[in-house]
């Protein structure tokens, strides 16, 4: 069986509504289709006909207002898929002829998959052999990701997996002849992205001179969201989110840092979101960014529809949130003004746009040379204004999200993330869940929702947090099991279903990532059932951590090695010691080499404010402490006098910044209050904002004598043996937690699978 190969092909989302993907292939005229499902785990290669065919064949049933799939409308199965095939394997490839009949023709033909797993071209035996197949050349790109079949415009424009190897998705576009004196025309995609000056597949193989503005090896880029026109109650939107190499003035977030790559690196892949409590996204709100090096990404365009009640002259919130793979990077936050009326040109409205078809891969090579592009690509590029040029109308910048976003290619990511977010102060209870895991056959398709745990979420977690401190030892575990369930009752039924599916996909231990604005409810304790199935709270079962919404830039996956620092202050009261508080401090001296400082409230300042000397890998405080129902007026009692929490929230406290010190807190009532550690003014904020990178205290008042015990254990987990701080604390959870509700009440705020480094 002889096989051809072609790189004509255009890409759809399968798992995508059938209407909008078969819209979009209006003005297309490559002669073959790549339907992707499962973020790409199952693709079919069909012919152009074979796929109007095949709609012919289905057309009675299908209602074009279903919101069906394409794979639905077409009866795509599994065992339909087409075979794949490596670049570096294709002198070897080989059709399985028994798949004839039954698998239908897709079965009987292959993808072409380059290094990073991108389609590149398809091939089979009704395949015309390409004459020079420039894509068996092209550069592979950064590794695939769990956004990967979201990357695509609305109405099925190709990956930007895709994108990227087969270039500039508007290259079909053929430049008109420059007129006389006029600007050269822009370089090209290739030439774009070529860090050494060779561009790939240049005909001449000329070399040009490097480039003085070369992003180099630390790349770093800047958010931006920009509407597609004006907001409108009702009416479709489409916003362009963007990482620039310059900064934006209407977007609020740190600059990107997309953390060491290598040295020859042309691409990469960044995951978006966008969440907005007035606009109502598509797929999830979800996209992603292709990043070319020295040249302008491909930005995510994400459409959706503003909701019917949204009033004229409000000003309404949009959150980017960017990840690498499953791991929260960071975010960004864009403030619209919505409009009274329709704009009377470009009102951003998906329906408003011409078909949004996307250019082959051998036409995009063509219509560089000076091939004819379709006419409704010429027509959609012509609308698709760079992001600056959007004519949405701006409010105000927003003051919400603080901090450096930062990609961390070589970080652990975990097997789920959920992002949090409140919108309204004046509704704290109303918040929307975005669940963020690798994609695989039985996920659900909807992955966030909205929920309304009512107005005060505050005052029910403090009650039951005083409840269960005085708990007696054994009879503990059934009373937080049934908060546990309510816990469980009151999460999004998409949640529910995303976590019954990632336990029957893995059937493990599971890592899960919180990143909430709610600062009250411990959604780690929710203890998880179904019909016949029953499981512990997630702490128990799971590696678990959340981290502060507001501080979501400073969020680090590795914890530095470095000095121990245990502080036990000598009361002077006798009512006021505690003897194994002290004791356990002693233990770290003699067992970890730590250093004991005088617990006096100038010593701690000091060792805060002007750190010096090596690295502080761990501060340890045991005590007592002084609350309020104010967050704000905590402090923690010192041998000398309080120190309050407004006072560690100081700028002047640089040591989180220097050495990203872990602070571990076993002072006894440190979350006595239950609104201390996540809230604006609580612990977990002071230190979070400081740049601390892990905060670990109780959340309710706990038991001098377990109290030390998990001090013991703990922190020789983590430090020599070097467990992830999230496992370690889930171990110690499920082996004593039945002794005490001690063992349940410790909190991690950090990165769930941020481990100690070696000192080696």
């Amino acid at each position: 069986m002889t096989i051809g190969w072609s790189d004509r092909l255009f890409i759809v989302d399968g798992d995508a509504p059938a209407v909008d993907q078969l819209g979009a292939l209006q003005g297309v005229d490559a002669p073959w289709l790549v339907i992707e499902r499962l973020g790409g785990a199952l693709r079919y290669v069909f012919s152009y006909e074979e796929l109007l065919d095949l709609l012919r064949r289905t057309h009675v049933a299908f209602d074009p207002d279903s919101p069906s799939s394409l794979a639905d409308v077409l009866g795509l199965h599994e065992w339909q898929a087409s075979g794949e095939v490596r670049l570096a394997d294709l002198a070897a490839a080989v059709i399985d002829a028994s798949r004839a009949g039954a698998a239908g023709p897709s079965g009987l033909r292959l993808v072409v998959l380059d290094d990073a797993g991108r389609v590149s071209a398809i091939g089979g035996e009704d395949v015309d052999a390409a004459p020079e197949p420039v894509w068996a050349a092209a550069p592979a790109s950064a590794s695939a990701d769990p956004f990967e079949a979201f990357g695509a415009t609305r109405g099925g424009a190709p990956s930007a997996g895709a994108d990227a190897v087969r270039g500039d998705p508007f290259g079909a576009i053929a430049e008109p002849a420059a007129a006389a004196g006029a600007e050269p025309a822009p370089a090209s995609s290739a030439e774009a992205v070529d860090p050494g000056g060779i561009a790939a597949g240049a005909g001449d193989g000329a070399r040009r001179s490097p480039r003085d503005d070369d992003e180099g090896t630390a790349p770093i880029r800047h958010p931006s969201i920009e509407p597609r026109g004006e907001l409108v109650p009702a009416a479709p939107v489409t916003l362009v989110v963007d990482l620039l190499r310059e900064a934006s003035s209407s977007t609020s977030g740190g600059p990107l840092s997309l953390g060491t790559q290598a040295a020859d690196w042309q691409t990469l892949d960044i995951g978006v979101t966008l969440v907005s409590p007035a606009i109502d996204f598509e797929r999830s709100g979800r996209g992603r960014v292709t990043i070319h090096r020295n040249a302008a990404s491909v930005p995510a365009e994400i459409h959706g529809r503003v909701l019917d009640d949204v009033a004229p002259g409000t000003d309404v919130e949009v959150h980017a949130q960017f990840w690498s793979g499953t791991r929260y990077s960071g975010g960004a936050v864009r403030v619209l003004r919505v409009a009274a009326a329709p704009a009377a040109h470009g009102t951003g409205a998906p329906s408003a746009l011409p078909d949004r078809a996307a250019p082959p891969a051998g036409d995009a090579r063509a219509g560089a040379s000076g091939g004819d592009a379709p006419a409704a690509l010429a027509a959609f590029a012509a609308t698709a204004a760079a992001p600056g040029a959007a004519v949405g109308t701006p409010a105000r910048t927003s003051a919400g999200a603080t901090g450096a976003i930062r990609v961390e290619p070589d970080a652990e990511p975990p097997d789920l993330t959920v992002f949090i977010t409140l919108f309204d102060k004046e509704r704290p209870g109303r918040m929307h869940w975005r669940m963020t895991t690798e994609p695989f056959d039985a996920l659900p398709p909807k992955l966030d929702a909205i929920i309304d745990v009512g107005q005060d979420p505050a005052s029910e977690a403090a009650a039951r947090f005083k409840e269960f401190a005085n708990l007696e030892r054994g009879q503990h575990r059934e009373s937080i099991e049934g908060f546990g369930e309510k816990l469980w009752d009151s999460a999004p039924p998409e949640f529910q279903a995303v976590y019954w599916a990632l336990h029957d996909h893995y059937r493990r231990p599971l890592s899960i990532q919180f990143v909430s604005d709610d600062p009250y409810l411990p959604w780690e304790l929710m203890r998880p059932y179904r019909d016949g199935e029953t499981h512990p709270p997630l702490a128990v079962r799971h590696a678990v951590a959340r981290w502060i919404g507001r501080w979501h830039g400073y969020m680090r996956n590795r914890l530095r090695a470095g000095r121990l620092i245990a502080i036990a202050p000598k009361y002077k009261t006798v009512s006021a010691r505690l003897t194994l508080a002290e004791a356990a401090a002693a233990r770290l001296v003699a067992s970890f080499g730590a250093e004991a400082v005088d617990g006096t409230w100038p010593s701690l300042n000091e060792l805060l404010v002007r750190p010096s000397g090596a690295p502080i890998g761990l501060l340890y405080f045991t005590g007592h402490g002084v609350f309020s129902g104010d967050a704000a007026a905590s402090a923690i009692k010192l041998t000398d006098r309080a120190m309050k929490v407004t006072e560690v929230g100081r700028r002047e406290v640089s040591l989180g910044e220097r050495d990203g010190t872990l602070v571990f807190f076993n002072a006894c009532e440190v979350g006595a209050t239950g609104r201390l550690l996540g809230s604006v003014g609580g612990w977990a904020d002071a230190f979070l904002s400081r740049r601390f990178r892990a905060f670990i205290a109780p959340l309710w008042a706990i038991d001098e004598e377990d109290a030390a015990q998990v001090t013991d254990e703990l922190l020789a987990r983590i430090i020599r043996e070097r467990v992830p701080v999230g496992a370690a604390l889930r171990d110690l959870r499920a082996a004593h937690g039945d002794v005490s509700p001690t063992f349940y009440s410790y909190l991690l705020f950090g990165d769930v699978t941020a481990r100690v480094e070696s000192s080696a």
